[in-house]
Formats: C-alpha cells, structure tokens, sequence
C-alpha cells in the first residue's frame, strides 16, 4: 500500500549556483519539516514538487531561479540523517512545477512511498553485505531475523551477479527479500556495522542487565 508524505516549506527555493550560505540557510529549513517525520523512508519514490509564487516575479524579476536549478538544494535537503531519504537514487520519477499566487511564496513537496519500505528513524541500521553494500535494517528487530536477513542476501548476491551477465537481474530480485541495498558511496557519512559488531553489542547489552 502507498501512502504520500506532505511537507510544505514557507520560503521559496534558491538555485543550486545560490551562495553555500543562502542554500544551507534553505536546506535548513526543509529539515525543520522531515526531522519531524518519524520514519526513513528505504524504497522507491515518486516526488511532487509545487512551488507556489508570483506570477510576476517569475517573469518580472531575476531573483527567481530557474526551475531546474531549484531541484538539486531540494533534493539534498531530503536526503541524509535529518532528511527522509537515504539517497536520491531512490526517486524514480519527480516532478516540479510552479503556480501563480498572490499570498505568500511557499513550497508544497509531496512524497509517495510504500508503507513497507521503511524503517523507524530513531533505529536505522546499515547492515554490512560484503565488501560495498549495505542493508537498512531496524535496530529492534530480533537478531535472529536480521541474521536470517544477511544469510539469504550473502548466499544469494554471486546467483543475482551471474544472472545480471544473462540479462535476468529481475529473475534474480524475485528470490530476494523485499528490503533494498545501497552501496557505500550512498549513505551519506552513516555508519555501517556488521553483524559480528552487532552480536557482540548485544551480548554487552545482555551482560549489564
């Protein structure tokens, strides 16, 4: 089942050539918004971005950014650990547009994402998988399951590379469990534990109860 995510920021956006200042001072305010929300989202996206301002400021005024040069600063802002993302390859399709207003200029973002695809924010996990990959993970699931988790996707990933050389990845993805992995280089600066880390957490956990 899908649901959609609301947020709506009351500033307009800047460009992503805009001043370090002017765009942190932005992203910052979109994060004043997902803070709030209690869940990182970890599957597939689809964004809707409506930029509520001024006709004529849009054509009568040149400190209106293009509309393309507005995604990247909005983008950014929603990723990360205060974002709700935990990458923008997760978007499969967005949308941006603008409409005419006399009120106040504001941005209105809508985000549709399935209610299975996510992980309480508070105990977001990154499950080492090999070498490069990783596993988003709840922290409060029992080890016995996040262990069955890892041995299915460790046992599984040399089947799934050789089917990617025969142009059956999809084949592959049917055997899999339901949860994404994401490659190191995306996870924005969290950190990655294995599952020896974990059993030993635990087990000091366990220890001083």
């Amino acid at each position: 089942m899908y649901k959609t995510l609301h947020l709506n920021i009351p500033c307009g956006p800047v460009s992503r050539q805009a001043k370090k200042a002017h765009r942190e001072r932005f992203q910052d305010e979109v994060k004043r918004q997902t803070i709030s929300f209690p869940f990182i989202l970890t599957g597939e996206l689809q964004v809707r971005i409506t930029w509520l301002v001024s006709e004529r400021k849009r054509y009568e005024s040149d400190s209106s950014p293009d509309v393309d040069n507005t995604l990247k600063p909005m983008i950014d802002a929603l990723t990360g650990p205060n974002g709700v993302m935990i990458d923008d390859c997760q978007i499969q399709s967005i949308c941006c547009t603008w409409i005419d207003i006399n009120d106040n200029e504001s941005i209105e973002i809508e985000i549709e994402y399935s209610e299975y695809e996510l992980v309480n924010r508070g105990k977001l996990e990154l499950l080492a998988v090999g070498k490069e990959l990783c596993l988003p993970i709840d922290s409060s699931w029992p080890y016995s399951l996040i262990e069955s988790l890892l041995e299915r996707y460790n046992s599984r990933l040399p089947a799934d590379y050789s089917l990617v050389e025969t142009r059956e990845h999809y084949v592959a993805r049917m055997t899999m469990p339901l949860i994404t992995l994401f490659h190191r280089s995306r996870i924005h600066q969290r950190k990655v534990i294995t599952i020896q880390e974990m059993k030993n957490r635990l087990a000091a956990q366990d220890s001083t109860a």
